[in-house]
């Protein structure tokens, strides 16, 4: 088996849970209740993500897009649908990220913040369970719980 062919695997199994299989998806543990905190301090927030609208190696063409915005309805995310942005490029998130002046950014994705164009401005925390060297300035958190120690407390 060739990388390309594992490549194109892996692109149909994303496709797939995404797309047709998203509203099986559940939160990440103590991310909603990070939300619901947050919401209850008055504190404006967002959903910028990088998402192309249909996968390439999807029969089925489910708009990505409109199955993410279900999904976040459907767990009763507290962030208004007009608050919530899907950008086809990284780059387009990182100039989403500026222009809705964003003092602190989540992401599960370190090379968002180690992109040069990311505002250097901008609280970076990288949700991530192994990384075996930090990058100045990212703080890195294991799971929802710790951010929302690292943030409220």
């Amino acid at each position: 088996v060739c990388s390309s062919d594992l490549e194109i695997k892996w692109q149909k199994l994303q496709a797939r849970v995404y797309g047709a299989r998203m509203a099986e998806a559940l939160p990440l543990p103590g991310s909603l209740e990070f939300l619901r905190r947050a919401q209850s301090a008055g504190l404006t927030m967002f959903i910028v993500s990088h998402k192309t609208q249909f996968a390439n190696y999807d029969p089925d063409r489910v708009d990505l897009r409109d199955a993410a915005r279900t999904w976040i309805a459907a767990q009763r995310i507290p962030i208004p649908a007009d608050a919530v942005f899907f950008e086809p490029t990284r780059a387009e998130k990182i100039a989403r990220i500026k222009a809705l002046g964003c003092t602190h950014f989540i992401d599960d994705l370190e090379e968002v913040f180690i992109d040069s164009d990311f505002p250097s401005d901008v609280e970076r925390f990288l949700l991530s369970e192994d990384i075996p060297r930090v990058p100045e300035g990212i703080h890195v958190f294991r799971s929802w719980h710790d951010i929302a120690t690292a943030f409220f407390d």
